[in-house]
């Protein structure tokens, strides 16, 4: 089963899409708004770490506010304007560096009827593969409807070490392979499902969904693999694999939700 993105992260009610993990999900984040956006949805994106200035692209509308009351105004006034996919943030730490959001205040977006959806990233990743969460993390915002645990396809193979992963040294007691050992199928899955990897702070309710991105045809058999090893333990609600495309966005290349799994 193959669709579009929102097809498995925005169904209808599904308002906060939450987005933890490694190696892609800014890219992922762009390419669901981009769908929703136009589909003539009103979309905010944000995180509730910090946020390189670099992460806004050109077709985000940025808004940079300390105060609350004051962020909502001028959110309003955006989507007056037709800006329909906003960027948030709440200040600058350094001239490439900004502040997300407070979950509560990502949150108030959603309870205020401001946007339509809100995808938040809840996590950092420092650009790495694949990530385990640290003590504090995942930031989730109050009232998610979607987790979406993420790694990249790329990390199978790979030796795990600070180069692929970000925080490697929990990574290895979460799936009992040494530091410098090849990352496997296997690994990846159980680095996602984990209590204690993406699936950490998944508050009752909550759809979960397991997302590997940037498959190739020289991972994908390992990327295939990784799904199924997911779908078999019943703990994730849908599986996607996702691939870039010709624009350079990524697209649903193999999905599965529990309703449609075989």
């Amino acid at each position: 089963m193959t669709g579009r993105l929102r097809d498995y992260l925005a169904l209808p009610g599904e308002r906060t899409i939450a987005i933890v993990g490694a190696g892609g999900k800014t890219s992922l984040a762009y390419a669901l708004a981009r769908e929703l956006t136009g589909a003539g949805e009103f979309v905010a994106f944000t995180k509730t770490t910090t946020i390189t200035t670099n992460t806004f692209r050109r077709e985000v509308t940025l808004i940079v506010e300390p105060d609350p009351d004051r962020m909502m105004l001028a959110i309003r006034d955006a989507i007056k304007a037709r800006q329909c996919l906003v960027g948030l943030a709440t200040g600058y730490i350094r001239p490439d560096l900004l502040q997300g959001l407070a979950p509560a205040d990502v949150a108030r977006l959603i309870d205020e009827g401001l946007v339509d959806r809100v995808i938040v990233e809840a996590d950092g990743a420092r650009r790495r593969r694949i990530k385990a969460p640290a003590e504090n993390e995942p930031s989730l915002p109050p009232g998610a409807n979607v987790l979406v645990a993420v790694a990249s396809a790329d990390a199978i193979g790979q030796p795990l070490n600070e180069e692929t992963a970000h925080r490697p040294e929990i990574i290895s007691r979460i799936v009992g392979l040494e530091i410098g050992g090849v990352i496997t199928p296997a690994h990846v899955a159980r680095l996602l499902i984990d209590p204690a990897g993406g699936r950490k702070g998944l508050p009752a309710g909550v759809r979960f969904v397991c997302a590997l991105t940037w498959v190739k045809d020289e991972n994908r058999p390992a990327a295939q693999e990784t799904m199924r090893l997911i779908q078999a333990t019943g703990l994730a609600d849908a599986g996607l694999l996702l691939a870039q495309g010709p624009d350079g966005y990524l697209y649903v290349e193999e999905g599965w939700t529990i309703s449609s799994a075989t």
